[in-house]
């Protein structure tokens, strides 16, 4: 899979793009295939590490949001299904072409 990585903090030309092994989800987590992760003031201020009330530490995926169709379910997971669509705050992260997000988390 593919994601945006922030290896250090900085202007947009700390952006690169990762390949990596696919996320796998624990206890209590979806996968999710990402269809659509926005793009906003706070993932500038997360690439350039001045997100209060902070930024993870590098290096780190930006992504505030995301929308996606769920693949795969870890266990302990209830609520959702394998093919739901569903949306997800993750704060970072979403720029990824699949990310594990808490079943709780989704809507």
């Amino acid at each position: 899979m593919k994601r945006v990585g922030v290896e250090h903090f900085g202007g947009p030309e700390v952006l690169r793009v990762v390949e990596e092994d696919d996320p796998r989800p624990g206890p209590g987590e979806a996968l999710i295939k990402v269809l659509a992760a926005g793009v906003s003031f706070t993932d500038a201020q997360l690439r350039a590490g001045t997100y209060l009330p902070g930024a993870p530490k590098p290096p780190f995926t930006p992504g505030y949001e995301l929308v996606g169709v769920v693949e795969e379910l870890g266990p302990g997971c209830s609520r959702l299904r394998v093919g739901d669509r569903i949306g997800a705050l993750t704060v970072w992260g979403a720029d990824a072409d699949r990310v594990c997000v808490p079943e709780s988390g989704a809507v």
